[in-house]
């Protein structure tokens, strides 16, 4: 595990943009094994948890979303390009032939990549967020922190969302 991803967490951390995080303590790099043996958790862990799982609340959320909006244009698409080719079947029988229900069935495939664009965008954004909250989470469990989180929405009349998350450790000790 990154020996940053634990300073990041430490109310000791001291960042610059030149050289990064560096230790308050110590005035250089993290250079330990395993766990700090000096970590000082306060206001920097409290809010690092909150937005890991704001964000991850953020996208999870949008999930029945993202699926109901796949069906409609898949089902959009496919009705589409029905339509084509029952309208090139009604226009053999009648002995025409014609490159019109090419066209709507062409249009037909070219709706479905607007069911799946944003399907596939939610589940790469899903597995990010994810993957940052088991890892934050998993080094919180080697310090023996653990804790829920209740994401709180706040929107107003126009539909503007504000996010705050409670936090309530249940596990809280780790020396």
């Amino acid at each position: 595990m990154e020996l940053v991803k634990h300073c990041e967490l430490c109310d000791h951390r001291v960042f610059d943009l030149s050289s990064g995080s560096t230790c308050g303590i110590t005035n250089s790099k993290p250079q330990f094994e395993g766990k700090c043996p000096d970590i000082k958790f306060g206001d920097n862990h409290i809010r690092r948890i909150k937005e890991v799982n704001i964000e991850y609340y953020k996208v999870a959320s949008t999930k029945s979303l993202n699926i109901a909006h796949f069906i409609m244009y898949l089902m959009i698409g496919i009705a589409v390009m029905l339509g084509g080719y029952f309208l090139g079947s009604l226009a053999w029988e009648k002995g025409l032939i014609s490159k019109v229900p090419l066209i709507i069935i062409g249009v037909g495939f070219l709706i479905i990549p607007f069911a799946t664009g944003p399907l596939i965008k939610f589940s790469q954004d899903f597995r990010i967020e994810k993957g940052r909250k088991v890892k934050m989470d998993d080094l919180l469990k080697s310090y023996n922190i653990e804790y829920d989180a209740e994401v709180i929405v706040d929107q107003d009349v126009h539909a503007n969302k504000d996010y705050d998350a409670k936090i309530i450790f249940s596990r809280l000790h780790y020396k």
